[in-house]
């Protein structure tokens, strides 16, 4: 337990860090130095390459972590060869023709910029070194050094990233110089992971093909990799039909909206483990229990945040370049939506994960490659990033509303209390109320003006109101802790 504890703040230290540095490269420093075209390039070569390295993985990171326990040393041995030989054997075979052949590229995309044509090849290099870094960040993973991945693609990488930013907007360098030092990071970080391997054998090329690593990665690619290649999806589709100069844009409308999932990841890494404990135990009632607490919390808490960053976007607007202003707001709007939507009924992917009913997830992970799929196809080419954004809200509501009508129809059991209706209509109220308060004078001290008004209106509200019973517990334990707190401090001083 005190691995697992040491393990999670670590992963939890570099995972803040490294997006509050993400942060303020993408909404200061890229707006700042970069054109709308550049940024999109950057973006798109990130979207292509892990969707690439994603597909040619063939679910291998997961199936080391699965059976490197289970194996002996030198069936270890075999399976960590095969799961670095094998996709890079595919990525080899895949790659080829577009590398030789630049005009192969026009086959999969009709509106090919001169900037990407000329940059592109380095996407098979990124690819390379997102196989490598998986496939050691697996193994590493697999001894339960997990702070180690973390620590380098989260945070190293974004400083990396930051200084590499600065110096090309202080003049150092050229873009192209940029390019090949972005695409290189990917080789920085996979060095430092490789010098955290204490046994480096494994790293030559064999392929040995037993049937339960390729069944289980086949399962794994269509599981979970479905999901990460949906969600990486729309940036690839608005290159697709040439709104490479709006992907920037879309892109500050992303990093916003996924906000609102942050406090849903720490929430599942101690939901998760309770859910696989609950049905190992046959404790129906358990499962119903976290279900039903869990979604009413994360309606509240990611309800709040989509509230406070709606009332805070015309503001925000202003900190950035006068051309991203007219087009952030609609897409952002759809892209908040589809984020309070996917964190208030989050765990029901992880309840059926960790049933016996897993295979369900698999069917559920198709509809929605084929629901994003379908719905960029029709609404990027008439409304562009909006269009983008409104296919991945209507996607992930269709998503999350057959998982949860699975849920229902097997295991009998509901996410939502009666409550939810009442809390829903209590945000739409508190947005009302928060849009005729007239305020004026300069954005960021608007923000913090209206980031203070919101938190104390929230909190009154729930506070006093009762509307949920389980943010009230979460409201009495938070003023606890700052009591203990701030009791520490006096006895210090």
């Amino acid at each position: 337990m005190g691995i697992i504890i040491r393990q999670s703040f670590r992963n939890l230290m570099f995972t803040y860090g490294g997006f509050a540095i993400g942060a303020f490269n993408t909404l200061v420093l890229l707006p700042r130095y970069f054109t709308r075209e550049q940024i999109g390039l950057l973006n798109t070569f990130t979207s292509y390459s892990w969707i690439l390295a994603t597909l040619v993985l063939f679910g291998m990171p997961l199936t080391v972590i699965r059976f490197y326990p289970l194996t002996k040393a030198e069936e270890r041995y075999s399976l960590l060869k095969t799961s670095i030989t094998f996709p890079l054997f595919l990525v080899f075979l895949i790659g080829l023709p577009f590398f030789l052949f630049p005009q192969a590229v026009h086959w999969f995309i009709p509106h090919v910029e001169p900037i990407f044509l000329k940059h592109y090849k380095w996407i098979y290099f990124m690819v390379l070194m997102h196989i490598i870094f998986e496939i050691i960040g697996s193994v590493l993973k697999a001894q339960l050094k997990t702070a180690v991945p973390v620590f380098w693609r989260e945070f190293f990488l974004r400083v990396f990233n930051l200084l590499t930013y600065f110096l090309y907007g202080i003049g150092l360098f050229s873009f192209d110089v940029l390019v090949a030092l972005f695409a290189i990071s990917s080789l920085v970080i996979a060095i430092g992971l490789f010098t955290h391997l204490q046994d480096k054998n494994w790293l030559r090329p064999e392929i040995c093909f037993k049937r339960d690593w390729f069944q289980y990665g086949a399962y794994n690619l269509l599981g979970a990799s479905l999901v990460f290649i949906v969600y990486q999806l729309d940036i690839v589709m608005l290159h697709r039909y040439g709104f490479l100069d709006m992907i920037a844009i879309y892109t500050i409308s992303m990093f916003v909206a996924t906000t609102v999932q942050l406090p849903f990841r720490s929430f599942s890494v101690v939901a998760v483990p309770l859910l696989s404990q609950a049905f190992a135990e046959n404790d129906l009632n358990k499962v119903k229990e976290l279900y039903r607490r869990s979604s009413e919390i994360m309606l509240v808490v990611g309800g709040a945040l989509v509230l406070i960053l709606y009332w805070i976007a015309s503001d925000f607007m202003f900190l950035l370049p006068h051309d991203y202003r007219p087009h952030l707001i609609r897409p952002l709007s759809f892209l908040l939506l589809a984020k309070w939507l996917d964190v208030a009924m989050g765990l029901n992917g992880a309840i059926i994960n960790q049933s016996r009913h897993f295979r369900f997830d698999l069917l559920a992970n198709f509809l929605l490659l084929l629901a994003g799929l379908t719905l960029n196809i029709i609404l990027i080419p008439k409304y562009g990033i909006t269009g983008a954004a409104m296919a991945t809200c209507i996607s992930i509501l269709i998503y999350n509303v057959v998982r949860y009508a699975y849920i229902v129809f097997r295991f009998g059991i509901h996410g939502f209390s009666p409550r939810f209706f009442t809390i829903i209509s209590f945000f739409v109220v508190v947005h009302f109320l928060l849009e005729q308060i007239p305020l004026t004078g300069n954005p960021i001290f608007l923000i913090g003006v209206k980031v203070l008004i919101s938190v104390f209106l929230l909190y009154i509200s729930f506070r006093f109101s009762k509307i949920s019973p389980e943010i009230s517990i979460l409201l009495d334990l938070l003023e606890k802790k700052l009591r203990k707190i701030t009791h520490s401090n006096r006895l210090i001083f």
